[in-house]
């Protein structure tokens, strides 16, 4: 049956001659019921439904859950058997054998069949209702009840109101649009009596959307008790006070914050238990997952398995086509990985695999859940999206198809059009072993997050209460390690690195604290490699070559959206290039660009604040930075003073401190941009109108700036100005305050 959006839940509702009503499966049976006036005031016990496991078990109806209910369980019996707790928006669907069964009922071939049959009843809470005996708020001296304890026989006893709501469908029914058939019988008090009184719910009384949205935010988002509380008020906001007054007396969109504390632990330790959570997870995966294709990979965990199995472990791994797609795209040159340990309850670690697309965005590429964080989980989810990721062929249809683990205990996704190309990016880490294990041999190799690891030296520059002034340069003489293209530069490298640290005027003991840092965590075996820009120059420059060129491809017809400090950096290059600072070199991928005041300047990418260093810093940082521009000299034909030495193809401005800190794999620095415009207009047909072109864009971005700014700030020439009356302002202020 469709289901009726919750807005028209009243128009669904088919009211009968005989006072009972018909509604269709789903959240509407339990809206109606929840909003009928008698009912609102108190809360229903069920019994059994009957009739329906019935059909299930030959074959004929099969149930399906209300679109986003969780609160319910799932168990196994132990026959095999999937057993769950019934809710009144369950979903009666007729299966191949029960259509068959409803058209020969239709031709009068086989009687009609009850399919659903279940009783409700009022809880009797607060003793003020009308008891079965004839008594209202107690037994009569009479009733055989009065001995038991509660005054009832079991916990399925109907003694304490006499309220019954019964819900009921037949097979034939199922082809209508309001299939649940549902009557109110009896009543809490007799009509005529005056006394009023009502019946007191004591106990939770939250209706089924109202408990699912609860343990959804709990389970999902980790909202604590007063988070979800403020969720569950927001649809009150601006009420008057009778609507409050009335949500808080009837208790089932709103509960107290005591009875809200105790459903939230009452889930938690539901999901702590391993016949709960996972087993709902795995029926999710069977019923849900798997037939939309979405699981690449899924392992039960083998506890007979060794230690050092990967079948000990428990391994899911999903994704989508278009995240697939994605990864094929715009995961070809690195693709990013990291763990994370509080996203759920059990705090079972999931590994997020992401690509960052041609906007500059980040994108999904998959997402694993395990029981245990190590190198074979690890290795696990990224060979199963290794294995999916489709080729390149536009005439493939790029089939895929499951088949079951060796062990029956789980199964993989396989398609076999993945063969046919080679899906080999970097993959970013944290510096983690266990992900450093789990792929090596996978993918072309692994490269350090460089934010993680300045952070962490950051923080023991702090903790080892080395000088502010001195922070930054050392971190640039860091970062000339990482931007080294070979293990024999990097390691002589790294002597020039403690030469400069040698002149630093700090105690001796710190300056030992630094070097041996640097030598024990980074310049070790284990990770130098991953540290540095190690690929060998050549290989790393054809590798840019297809990347540019992919990039290119890929861009084509979409647009490209450039963060503040890409646009800030190529601005900066259009200057420079209408300045006329770039020049030719002997080598057609080389370009001496002209160095313009307060070269010894950057932006912070951390504040955006500008870092300044003095001219005793830069002299002596200057072995190193001139060890790591020593290739691009040889190639570009020797070096010229006051200039800028780059590389249009792999971005690379190595006496350059803004390619230093930032590097070119992200973004590329202002003298880049100022050569690769160059570049572009010497291939153009016409000069004069590339560079009025390059002129307008420039403009444009301070016109941009200008209007954000209060009138009291603004700079008219600019913001008013034409092209050229702003051009020669913005050309008066570069003269006055220099370009950082």
């Amino acid at each position: 049956m469709d289901n009726i959006n919750e807005t028209n839940y009243s128009e669904s509702i088919k009211y009968n001659a005989d006072n009972t009503v018909n509604v269709p499966f789903g959240r509407a049976a339990d809206w109606y019921i929840n909003n009928v006036p008698m009912l609102k005031i108190c809360r229903l016990k069920h019994q059994s439904r009957q009739k329906t496991p019935q059909l299930v078990k030959e074959g004929f109806i099969k149930i399906e859950r209300a679109p986003n209910a969780v609160d319910f369980l799932e168990w196994k019996t132990k026959e095999g058997a999937v057993k769950s707790t019934n809710r009144v928006d369950d979903i009666i669907i007729l299966t191949t054998e029960g259509q068959q069964l409803l058209q020969d009922i239709q031709l009068g071939l086989k009687k009609d069949r009850l399919c659903w049959y279940w009783t409700m009843y009022c809880s009797g809470d607060g003793n003020n209702c009308q008891r079965t005996c004839g008594g209202i708020g107690e037994c009569l001296s009479d009733c055989q009840n009065r001995g038991y304890k509660g005054n009832l026989k079991n916990a399925h006893d109907m003694h304490l109101c006499q309220v019954r709501v019964i819900s009921e469908c037949r097979i034939s029914w199922l082809d209508s649009s309001t299939p649940l058939k549902i009557s109110i019988q009896g009543s809490h008090l007799p009509h005529n009596f005056t006394i009023n009184q009502l019946p007191h719910v004591t106990r939770i009384n939250l209706d089924l959307a109202t408990r699912d949205m609860i343990l959804k935010s709990r389970r999902a988002d980790h909202h604590t008790a007063k988070g979800i509380k403020m969720k569950i008020l927001a649809p009150l906001n601006g009420a008057s006070e009778e609507k409050i007054r009335e949500a808080l007396n009837d208790k089932q969109k709103v509960c107290s914050n005591e009875k809200l504390r105790k459903l939230i632990a009452r889930d938690n330790k539901r999901f702590k238990d391993n016949a709960g959570p996972w087993t709902i997870l795995h029926n999710m995966i069977e019923k849900i997952l798997k037939p939309n294709g979405f699981v690449l990979y899924y392992q039960i965990a083998n506890p007979d398995e060794p230690e050092g199995s990967p079948a000990r472990y428990y391994q899911l791994t999903v994704s989508d086509e278009f995240w697939l797609r994605n990864g094929r795209d715009y995961g070809k040159i690195c693709v990013g990985l990291d763990g994370k340990y509080d996203l759920n309850i059990d705090r079972a670690p999931v590994l997020s695999i992401v690509v960052e697309n041609n906007a500059g965005c980040g994108t999904p590429l998959a997402f694993a859940l395990s029981n245990k964080e190590n190198h074979m989980t690890i290795r696990m989810a990224i060979l199963a999206v290794k294995q999916n990721i489709p080729c390149n062929d536009n005439n493939c249809e790029h089939n895929w198809y499951y088949e079951d683990l060796h062990d029956a205990k789980g199964f993989k996704r396989v398609r076999p059009c993945s063969q046919n190309h080679l899906w080999n990016p970097y993959m970013m880490i944290d510096k983690h072993r266990p992900s450093k294990l789990g792929i090596e041999g996978l993918t072309c190799g692994v490269i350090l997050c460089l934010f993680h690891i300045m952070q962490t030296l950051s923080n023991h520059l702090k903790e080892w209460q080395i000088p502010q002034k001195f922070r930054y340069p050392i971190a640039i003489a860091f970062k000339i390690i990482g931007r080294c293209r070979s293990d024999n530069i990097s390691h002589n490298m790294f002597l020039l690195f403690c030469d400069y640290i040698q002149t630093l005027s700090i105690e001796n003991n710190k300056k030992d604290l630094i070097i041996n840092n640097i030598k024990n965590n980074w310049m070790c075996d284990e990770w130098r490699n991953n540290l540095t820009e190690n690929s060998g120059q050549n290989n790393f420059e054809a590798g840019l070559v297809t990347l540019f060129n992919a990039q290119s491809i890929e861009q084509q017809n979409l647009p490209i959206i450039l963060t503040s400090d890409q646009q800030r950096r190529l601005n900066k290059g259009r200057l420079c290039f209408l300045l006329n600072m770039v020049e030719s070199t002997n080598h057609n991928d080389y370009y001496y660009v002209k160095q313009s005041k307060n070269s010894d300047m950057f932006i912070s990418p951390y504040d955006d604040q500008i870092v300044e260093f003095t001219e005793e810093t830069m002299k002596n940082l200057s072995p190193m930075i001139n060890k790591l521009a020593e290739n691009a000299i040889q190639e570009a034909g020797g070096v010229r003073p006051n200039y800028y030495i780059v590389n249009i193809i792999t971005g690379e401005c190595p006496l350059c401190l803004d390619y230093i800190w930032n590097g070119s794999l992200h973004d590329v620095c202002k003298h880049v941009h100022a050569a690769r415009i160059y570049n572009d207009y010497l291939k153009s047909q016409n000069y004069d109108e590339f560079i009025e072109n390059i002129t307008c864009k420039f403009v444009t971005y301070f016109k941009n700036k200008q209007r954000v700014l209060p009138s009291s700030s603004k700079n008219l020439l600019i913001y008013n100005g034409n092209i050229q009356e702003a051009y020669q302002e913005i050309i008066r202020l570069y003269n006055l305050q220099g370009m950082y």
